[in-house]
């Protein structure tokens, strides 16, 4: 019996909006979706409770970085005013606590 319908890649971190191509990858299943639909998601939130700034805090590590940039890219297309942007180094989070 073949399960055509049913994902034959399953996967967490297949974060990357080329992923949405279901024309090309038509076996994908994601458990976590791409950053920009997080974003989007965001963005709905933020109109609704009449919220017009937000602050993106993200790492320089890959996946991280990826998921900062999506987020801007779709703050900064919805009209969401970045008001602090702020990359830390994968290795240490002491800037952070310099933030609070």
């Amino acid at each position: 019996m073949a399960l055509t319908h049913l994902p034959h890649l399953l996967t967490w971190v297949a974060t990357s909006p080329d992923f949405n191509d279901k024309t090309l990858y038509t076996t994908l299943g994601r458990t976590l979706g791409p950053f920009n639909k997080m974003a989007t998601f965001l963005v709905e939130i933020f109109k609704r409770y009449n919220w017009g700034k937000v602050v993106v805090i993200s790492s320089t590590y890959y996946f991280w970085a990826e998921a900062g940039t999506a987020f801007r890219k779709v703050f900064r297309r919805s009209s969401t005013f970045v008001s602090f942007l702020y990359e830390m180094s994968v290795y240490t989070d002491a800037c952070l606590h310099t933030l609070m």
